[in-house]
């Protein structure tokens, strides 16, 4: 489910979904870049539920934006608040989130080739509660660019 929105009176290239009340949303300022353009990203978990609630993480940092090529990470942007963090507690309506401008550089500061990539926003867990307490699980959400020469 790609949607588009505005940031700043521009489209925007979104995706979202909801797991156990939370939303997990990621957002690129647009869908195709040219080549050495700056990508900026935002990646937004909200709990839509009316309760406070303990996302477990398990692993730290809790936020993660990858980018990836043909299931291959080529680039990584974590966020997190302790290294044995027991997770992110949203209260009712509250969102935490990463925002960063990404260069089109994989991790070893090589400038990508033209192609399709998808910006993912990761967290390793889903919320504790009474039948769901920390067991591991990956929550990802991605949306497609494409970068032109």
């Amino acid at each position: 489910m790609i949607d588009k929105g505005h940031l700043h009176g521009q489209l925007v290239n979104s995706n979202s979904k909801v797991v156990d009340g939370i939303e997990y949303y990621i957002q690129t300022d647009k869908a195709v870049y040219n080549l050495g353009e700056n990508v900026q990203m935002l990646y937004r978990v909200t709990n839509l539920g009316d309760e406070e609630v303990l996302i477990g993480c398990s692993r730290s940092p809790e936020f993660n934006l990858l980018v990836q090529k043909d299931g291959e990470t080529i680039w990584m942007k974590v966020q997190g608040w302790y290294w044995f963090s027991p997770g992110i507690t949203l209260s009712a309506g509250e969102s935490e989130e990463i925002r960063c401008n990404w260069d089109m550089k994989d991790n070893d500061g090589n400038l990508l080739e033209p192609g399709v990539y998808n910006v993912v926003g990761v967290m390793y867990n889903e919320p504790w509660n009474d039948y769901n307490h920390g067991i591991p699980y990956a929550t990802e959400v991605a949306v497609p660019i494409t970068i032109i020469p």
